[in-house]
C-alpha cells in the first residue's frame, strides 16, 4: 500500500532536491509537497526515517525516485539507491547511488547521468558531485549531445575532470574526443558552453580548395562580451591566394540603439593576382589588385531623445575587384546573385526628423565606382530635404517640397543646386461612380557651379574624358500638371467551405494626363534624376482588376450593432472581423502623346503611341506566388522588356516522431525562378534556386543564375546538408562554379550540435549562400504601374 508521510520528512528530502537541480527564480516560493512509498520506517532512537518501495518526492515540477531513501534528521544528511531520478524542467539526474547533505545542498551520486534539455547536453561519470550553488563536478566524465540510446555516441568528450556551471562553461581536464567510441583528438584542457546561446570560443572552421584560392581555412573567434555586445574574429587563410582578418561587432546597446560594423584586412602577397588575370581590363577603368585590401562594411541605427532617427551605412572597399574576390564576408547590405557585377557600392549617414503635417531629411552619401574612374562619380554631401502638407478649406491639400544639395566631383562639374516646388492638389469624387484629382506642381532649380566642366557622353572607363564649359550660374522654371480619374465596378461571391468566406473581383477603369512644357536643359550639370524634367503631355488608359479575399469565420453582429452596419452596408451584414487578402492583380496600360512624340528607346526612336504595359500578380496564399509584366512594343512590334518570377514554399510544419527532433536543422523547401528580359541584349538572364528535404537527415540546395545572351550559366551553387539520425551533428557541403573571375570551389563545414559553428552555409545566409531572387523586383507604386514613359526601353 502506498504511504503519504510526514510534510517535516518531505521537506528535508526536497532541500537536497532544490539545491540539487537549482529551480528557476519564478518558482512558487512554498509549493505543495508529497511523499509516496511502498513502505515507511520511524527509528526515534536514531532519529531516521527510511521510505522503501518506489520512493517517489515531490514539489512544484521538482521530483525525486528511487527504491530506498534514508534521512537522517540529527546529522541533516540523506541517502538514496535504487532506479534514482531527480527531475525538474532545467536538469534530469539518474543514477545507481546518492549522499546529500541537506544543509550544505551538496553530495554525490554514483554512477550518474546529467542531463539538460534546453542545451541538449548529456554528461556521464562514474560520480558526479554536487556543489554549492549550480555546479557539478563529474569523475570520469563523458559530455556529448548525442542522445541516442544504442551504441557509442556519434561523437564525445571525455575527460578525466568535468566541471559544469548550469548557464555557465563545462570545463574538462585531461580531454579525448571520440568519434562513435573511437579516439581521435587528445586536448589537455577543453572548454565548452552549457545551457547557453553565446559564450566566448572558439567556433567551427569552414574548409574549402579551389582553382583561384588554393585551401582554405576560415577558423572564427567568437568573443561574448556581455549580453548587448559580441565580436566575431575570423583568420582566413588561402594558399593560393592570401590571408585575411575579419572582424563582426554586432551590439544592442538600447531598445532604439544598435547595428553592425565588419573590418576586413586582407593580403595578396601569397598569390600576386593581376587584375588582368580575373577580368577583361578594358571593362574597368582600375582593374589592378593591389597587395593590401580591406573593406569597412556595417549598418547603425538609433533613436534619438526628441524622436529624430539617425543612421549611418558605410560600405567601402579597397578596390573595384574586391567583392569578386572575397567569399568570407559576412555582412553585405544585400546578398544577391549580382555581387561580381555590382555597378557601386553606397555608404551614407543621416537623419530623418517628424515635423507637424511633414519631415525634415539631412543626409550624406558616397558612391564607390566599381567600374569608372572613381573622380567621375558625382557625390552629395550634403542632402538635405523638407516635405510638407496641409489642408486648405477641406478641400484641397497643399504641399511643399525644398530639396538642397552640394555635388562634389573633381574635376568635372561640382556645386550646390536648391529645389523649391510647392504644390496644390484637388480630390474630387462623383458619389460612388467615379473619384481622382488633379494637381499642380511649380518646380524652381538654381544651380551654382564651383566647377563648370561638364562631361560630354558616352564616356569610356579608361580613356580621356571630353568636357564642354558651362555658364556656372543657372535656374530652370518649369510648371506640372497631373490628373487622375478612376471608377471601380465590383461584386462580391459568398463562399462555402473551408476558411475563406468571400471573394470580391473589381474592374478599375482608370485615365491619367500628364504635362510638363519643353525647357531647356542642355546646359545643366547632370547629377542625378531631379536635373532632367522630360516634357511631356500625354494622355494614359488602362484598366485594372484585383480579387479579393475575406478569410475567418463571420458571426451576426450584435442587435446594438445592426442598424448602423445596415445603414452602410449594400448586402448582408455580419461580423467585420477577418482577415482580407489580395489574391490576385493584373493590369494593362498604355499612353498617347497628345504633343511630341514619346521617345521610346536609347537609340532615339520615337512615335505617338508607347508600347502597351501589362502585368499580373497572383498570390492566392501565404506560400506561393507568381508574378510576370511585360513591354510589348507597338512601333517595330516585340517584346521590349518583360520580366516574370515566382516562389513556392512549402507550407507544412517540420515535425519529427520525438521532442529531441531539432527542426532548426532542416531547411524548408522551396523552389523559385526570375527571369528578365531587355530589348536590345541588355539583359537576358534566369535566377533559378531550390531547396529540397531529401529526407530528415539529407538535404539538397541549388542556385543558378544562366545568361540566355552567351547561353552559359554565371554562377552555379550546389549544396548538400548531411544531418546525424541523432541530431547531434551537421555536415554541409557547398560547390561554387561562377565565372567573372573564372572559379570552381568545394567548401565544407562541420558542426557539432550545441558547441557552435560560423554561418558560411548552404542553407542559411552568408557569403556562399544567395537567397532566392524576389518576385517582382520592380515593385508597382499603386495598382497601375509606373509612369509609363519610363517603361518603353
Amino acid at each position: 500500500m502506498k504511504c503519504r508521510w510526514l510534510p517535516l520528512t518531505a521537506a528535508l528530502v526536497l532541500c537536497a532536491v532544490d539545491g540539487w537541480t537549482a529551480p528557476p527564480e519564478s518558482a512558487d516560493v512554498n509549493p505543495a509537497i508529497s511523499v509516496d512509498a511502498d513502505r515507511l520506517r520511524v527509528d526515534r532512537e536514531r532519529d531516521t526515517v527510511v521510505a522503501e518501495g518506489d520512493v517517489v518526492v515531490t514539489r512544484g515540477a521538482t521530483l525525486l525516485g528511487a527504491d530506498w531513501v534514508e534521512i537522517d534528521r540529527r546529522a541533516s544528511t540523506g541517502a538514496a539507491k535504487g532506479s534514482l531520478v531527480i527531475e525538474d524542467p532545467r536538469a534530469r539526474l539518474r543514477g545507481d547511488s546518492a549522499w546529500l547533505d541537506l544543509d550544505d545542498e551538496v553530495g554525490y551520486l554514483d554512477d550518474a547521468e546529467l542531463f539538460l534539455p534546453e542545451s541538449r547536453f548529456r554528461l556521464k561519470g562514474k560520480r558526479i558531485e554536487k556543489e554549492a550553488g549550480p555546479r557539478y563536478r563529474i569523475w570520469g566524465g563523458s559530455l556529448t549531445t548525442c542522445l541516442c540510446e544504442d551504441g557509442a555516441p556519434d561523437w564525445s568528450l571525455e575527460g578525466s575532470v568535468l566541471d559544469v556551471e548550469l548557464d555557465g562553461w563545462a570545463e574538462a581536464r585531461d580531454v579525448v574526443f571520440r568519434v562513435k567510441g573511437t579516439p581521435i583528438l587528445w586536448l589537455p584542457w577543453a572548454r565548452v558552453p552549457v545551457e547557453s546561446d553565446r559564450e566566448t570560443g572558439l567556433l567551427f572552421p569552414t574548409f574549402g580548395i579551389s582553382n583561384a584560392r588554393g585551401f582554405q581555412m576560415v577558423q572564427p573567434f567568437f568573443w561574448a562580451i556581455d549580453k548587448s555586445q559580441d565580436l566575431t574574429v575570423s583568420l582566413d587563410v588561402e594558399t593560393g591566394a592570401r590571408i585575411g582578418l575579419l572582424t563582426d561587432y554586432e551590439y544592442a546597446l538600447a531598445p532604439n540603439q544598435g547595428g553592425v560594423l565588419s573590418l576586413s584586412y586582407f593580403n595578396e602577397s601569397i598569390g600576386g593576382r593581376r587584375g588582368d588575370e580575373v577580368v577583361d581590363p578594358e571593362e574597368l577603368a582600375n582593374p589592378t589588385i593591389p597587395e593590401n585590401r580591406g573593406s569597412v562594411i556595417g549598418h547603425h541605427d538609433q533613436i534619438l531623445p526628441d524622436g529624430t532617427r539617425f543612421w549611418a551605412r558605410p560600405f567601402l572597399v579597397s578596390d573595384n575587384l574586391f567583392l569578386r574576390d572575397m567569399n568570407t564576408l559576412t555582412w553585405l547590405p544585400a546578398q544577391s546573385l549580382n555581387l561580381t557585377t555590382l555597378r557601386y557600392t553606397t555608404s551614407q549617414i543621416g537623419l530623418l526628423h517628424r515635423l507637424p503635417g511633414g519631415t525634415a531629411m539631412l543626409e550624406a552619401k558616397w558612391f564607390q565606382d566599381l567600374i569608372q574612374k572613381q573622380s567621375r562619380v558625382p557625390q552629395p554631401l550634403p542632402h538635405g530635404r523638407v516635405n510638407l502638407q496641409t489642408l486648405l478649406l477641406d478641400r484641397f491639400r497643399l504641399g511643399f517640397m525644398g530639396d538642397g544639395v552640394y555635388y562634389y566631383r573633381a574635376p568635372l562639374s561640382s556645386g550646390g543646386r536648391l529645389v523649391v516646388a510647392p504644390q496644390i492638389t484637388m480630390p474630387w469624387r462623383t458619389g460612388p461612380y467615379a473619384f481622382g484629382s488633379v494637381g499642380v506642381t511649380l518646380n524652381e532649380t538654381v544651380y551654382g557651379l564651383v566647377n563648370n566642366d561638364v562631361p560630354v557622353f558616352p564616356q569610356n572607363p579608361n580613356g580621356t574624358l571630353p568636357t564642354r564649359e558651362v555658364p556656372r550660374f543657372q535656374h530652370r522654371e518649369t510648371l506640372q500638371v497631373n490628373a487622375n480619374g478612376a471608377t471601380e465596378l465590383a461584386r462580391v461571391y459568398e463562399v462555402e467551405g473551408m476558411n475563406l468566406r468571400r471573394l470580391k473581383h473589381t474592374v478599375e477603369p482608370f485615365l491619367r494626363y500628364a504635362f510638363a512644357p519643353q525647357v531647356d536643359q542642355n546646359d545643366l550639370p547632370l547629377w542625378d534624376w531631379m536635373d532632367r524634367i522630360n516634357a511631356r503631355n500625354i494622355v494614359t488608359y488602362g484598366v485594372g482588376s484585383r480579387l479579393l479575399g475575406k478569410f475567418g469565420t463571420l458571426t451576426a453582429l450584435p442587435v446594438e450593432e445592426t442598424v448602423g452596419a445596415v445603414a452602410a452596408a449594400d448586402g448582408p451584414v455580419d461580423n467585420v472581423g477577418g482577415e482580407i487578402r489580395e489574391l490576385a492583380r493584373g493590369w494593362i496600360q498604355q499612353s498617347y502623346s497628345l504633343g511630341p512624340p514619346i521617345v521610346l528607346d536609347l537609340e532615339g526612336n520615337t512615335a505617338q503611341v508607347s508600347g502597351v504595359d501589362v502585368g499580373m500578380r497572383v498570390t492566392p496564399t501565404s506560400w506561393a506566388g507568381i508574378q510576370g509584366r511585360t513591354v510589348v512594343a507597338v512601333q517595330d512590334p516585340g517584346f521590349a522588356f518583360a520580366e516574370v518570377g515566382g516562389q513556392l514554399t512549402d507550407p507544412r510544419p517540420i515535425v519529427g516522431e520525438s521532442d529531441l527532433f531539432l527542426a532548426a536543422l532542416r531547411p524548408v523547401n522551396s523552389a523559385s525562378m526570375y527571369y528578365q528580359f531587355t530589348s536590345g541584349g541588355e539583359i537576358s538572364n534566369v535566377n533559378l534556386a531550390t531547396t529540397f528535404r531529401v529526407t530528415d537527415h539529407v538535404a539538397l540546395s541549388w542556385l543558378g543564375r544562366f545568361d540566355l545572351q552567351v547561353s552559359r550559366f554565371l554562377e552555379n551553387w550546389v549544396g548538400l546538408r548531411l544531418i546525424s539520425g541523432c541530431d547531434c551533428w551537421v555536415v554541409d557541403l557547398n560547390f561554387v562554379d561562377r565565372v567573372n573571375p573564372n572559379e570552381v570551389e568545394v567548401r565544407v563545414q562541420f558542426s557539432l550540435v550545441g558547441l557552435g559553428s560560423f554561418g558560411q552555409q548552404p542553407f542559411g545566409s552568408g557569403p556562399g549562400f544567395f537567397p532566392p531572387p524576389e518576385v517582382g523586383r520592380q515593385e508597382q507604386s499603386g495598382l497601375y504601374g509606373q509612369d509609363p514613359s519610363m517603361l518603353y526601353r
